[in-house]
């Protein structure tokens, strides 16, 4: 079950470098414990009172670790590497990475200097050692590989013919760099030898801030696998370190940088935002279930296990001491307390590529007979073929990619990308360029060495003139304070002058003991300093003069290599001989088998053949009859369409005339009943006028007969004259 666990943070404060003592820096660093406090030297004062508080003026961050300069290499390696080293033969990965701006310090405590190891090669010695006093049923494989990032450029520092290199992942082994050079070690020294190497050939360049500053991240990853070969049912633990040294961050007014290295910066930069990004977003429980920005930059694609994964991670923070580098100070400080929100989930690595092979193998096998039964079906064919086919060409992929996994095999891949490596090396004219870098690089120490030869000679100078001066100061004082006592002390005449004269004296001395005591020091420094160069003088010189012998060494294993070659062509083709003989004579015995087999199949294949024939005159009958017929009922649908094409036109012509017929008879009805209604319309008006002819002789009667009965007449009258309603 995967193991919760948080990224472990760690702060580290370096001492003033020369150029902040030279600028008269001032500390604004303090330690307790596990916390960390920053001063701001300009901080807001209260617009009333003019008072600075202490929460505008200091800010407390804490950490699991905060370490101040006079920390020992070996105590940071007892917290922070021993931790990661015993998870790893747990066999759980694990991350060690150091950030913070140039010359904070970050490759002091990953590599270390001459004589002061840091996290890295203590790290390795110890492996070795475990793995020495390891009981002897245990065995182990250690590997490594060493790339650079630079301008978001994946470089093999162990082979820098590589480049331009691309980010992979698989679903069984996770993230990984292809055709990235990874090669076996048995000892801390070979690990060393391999390193050295590495860092030659890695981007570097003097700064504002750094006369040695880190132009690339650097990510050297140690492989740890083991297993017991007394258990064959054990799978085995895998387990990997990766040791990352970033670039420092910067910014252009600090370092002074411009043209390339100002566009080196601004990609140091990008990948540091884009890494930023992605520790923003995990330390955030609001958008860690959302998108994870790990895409932004190659560096974050490669850390992507380390932050967030199944790794766990230890952060080492480095930091300058300068009020001078406030604003790079406080944002590494914010930096390392989101990173130790992170949480990661942890789980042990078992060894599953035997499993993968078989599952893979069984798999692959599967799909190519059921492609090869495919081949003699009539039915076979088609694109489920070609799905079933790019299937197995994965398939093979993986288990090619699986295979490499398995110890031979990165044995034999390791043994092979040594010997091209130093073919590439040595064909390209890449050792020949670290080897004069050395040469550079000594030149340069042997300049420095003596620039601090002068320096030590003059500080000497300044050491004895401050203590003549001191002695004479002594001497004066002394016979000064004698004078004051004869002469009867403050009473005196003069006592009060003396006096005054003596405490000047006494402040000079302060001030001249207090000078000497810092030439001293500087001193000190200084054969320090001189001590370091000239080890690392020598260190090269020991490489240089192992070029001639590295030469010779590549001269003889290709001698030995070819004599190889000879030899093992020679043992390969007895044994093929061997093979073919023994192939020879199963053949010869399988011959008289496969005769009769041959015989009964020819027999199958013949009726076959003849009910095949037999199918095709018979689908070529039946194509025919199909034909015949098509051909009739295409004549009888023509024919149906003429004869429809001919009924529709003389119902055309039936509808034309019988429409004719009735618009003649509507309109002769129509002018009929006009002629009625006209009549009706004078009848009406002819009745009107009788009526009223009527109704007025009807008055005139009954006003002329008073006895004479009007009304008898009116019925007659209106039933013979009036119309209805009226």
């Amino acid at each position: 079950m995967p193991l919760t666990v948080s990224v472990k943070v760690a702060v580290r404060c370096r001492p003033f470098n020369g150029r902040e003592k030279e600028r008269n820096a001032r500390l604004i660093i303090q330690m307790d414990g596990p916390m960390t406090i920053i001063e701001n030297p300009n901080p807001k004062s209260d617009p009333v009172t003019g008072e600075v508080k202490d929460e505008d003026r200091y800010t407390k961050f804490t950490f699991d670790y905060s370490y101040f300069w006079d920390t020992q290499q070996v105590s940071v390696y007892q917290d922070l590497g021993i931790s990661c080293l015993e998870k790893a033969f747990e066999g759980y990965n694990a991350t060690i990475f150091a950030y913070g701006q140039t010359g904070a310090g970050k490759s002091f405590s990953m590599t270390g200097a001459p004589g002061l190891p840091g996290i890295i090669p203590q790290m390795n010695e110890g492996m070795f050692e475990r793995i020495r006093a390891a009981p002897p049923n245990m065995q182990y494989l250690v590997s490594v590989s060493f790339l650079e990032i630079y301008n978001e450029e994946i470089r093999d520092l162990l082979d820098p013919t590589h480049t331009n290199l691309k980010v992979r992942q698989h679903p069984s082994l996770g993230i990984f760099v292809e055709n990235l050079c990874e090669l076996t070690v048995n000892s801390n020294d070979r690990i060393i030898e391999l390193m050295d190497q590495g860092n030659a050939a890695r981007q570097v360049a003097a700064t504002s801030m750094n006369a040695v500053s880190s132009r690339s991240h650097s990510v050297f990853t140690i492989k740890l696998e083991q297993k017991d070969k007394d258990d064959p049912t054990n799978k085995g633990l895998t387990a990997k370190v990766n040791l990352v040294d970033l670039a420092g961050s910067e910014r252009q007014k600090s370092t002074g940088a411009t043209g390339a290295r100002l566009a080196e910066g601004a990609a140091i930069n990008k990948s540091l935002s884009a890494l930023g990004k992605v520790i923003s977003a995990l330390a955030d429980p609001k958008k860690k279930k959302g998108h994870i920005p790990y895409r932004d930059s190659k560096l974050t694609r490669i850390l992507q296990e380390s932050l967030g994964g199944n790794t766990q991670t230890t952060m080492v923070c480095a930091l300058s001491p300068a009020d001078i580098n406030y604003d790079e100070t406080l944002s590494t400080l914010k930096y390392a307390n989101a990173a130790k929100k992170i949480q990661n989930k942890s789980k042990r690595n078992e060894d599953e590529n035997t499993r993968i092979i078989r599952e893979l193998r069984q798999e692959i096998e599967k799909l190519r007979n059921q492609l090869s039964g495919d081949v003699t079906s009539p039915s076979g064919g088609g694109p489920v073929d070609e799905e079933r086919i790019h299937r197995m060409q994965g398939m093979i992929q993986d288990l090619e990619l699986a295979k490499q996994q398995t110890w031979d095999e990165k044995e034999r891949m390791s043994q092979l990308y040594e010997e091209q490596r130093k073919q590439n090396m040595m064909r390209d004219g890449i050792y020949q360029v670290v080897m004069k870098n050395l040469k550079q690089q000594n030149q340069q120490l042997l300049d420095r060495i003596s620039a601090m030869q002068q320096e030590k000679q003059e500080l000497r100078s300044q050491y004895g003139d401050q203590k003549k001066t001191m002695t004479d100061l002594k001497s004066r004082l002394e016979s000064e304070i004698e004078a004051f006592h004869r002469e009867g002390g403050v009473e005196s005449e003069h006592g009060q002058e003396r006096l005054e004269s003596i405490k000047g004296m006494q402040q000079e001395l302060i001030a001249t003991t207090a000078q000497l005591k810092e030439t001293r020091v500087r001193m000190k420094q200084a054969d320090e300093k001189a001590k370091n160069e000239r080890h690392e003088f020598h260190a090269n010189r020991m490489l240089l003069q192992d070029d001639h012998e590295y030469r010779a060494q590549i001269e003889r294993e290709e001698r030995e290599k070819v004599v190889q070659e000879m030899e093992s062509k020679r043992r390969e083709m007895e044994e093929e001989k061997k093979r073919m003989r023994a192939q020879f004579k199963k053949r010869v015995e399988a011959a008289g088998r496969e005769h009769q087999e041959a015989l009964e199949t020819e027999q199958k294949l013949d009726q076959e053949r003849a009910e095949r024939r037999f199918l095709e005159s018979k689908a070529n009958l039946l194509e025919a009859q199909y034909s015949r017929a098509s051909d009739l009922m295409d004549e009888q649908r023509m024919q149906h369409e003429l004869e429809m094409e001919r009924v529709q036109l003389q119902h055309l012509q039936v509808f034309r005339r019988y429409r004719m017929f009735f618009e003649e008879k509507y309109r002769r009805m129509e002018r009929h009943y006009v002629e009625l209604l006209q009549k009706a319309t004078a009848d009406c008006v002819y009745l009107s006028g009788e009526n009223q002819k009527i109704r007025m002789r009807i008055e005139m009667l009954s006003r002329g007969s008073d006895g004479f009965d009007s009304r008898a007449l009116l019925p007659a009258a209106s039933s013979s004259l009036l119309l209805p309603g009226h």
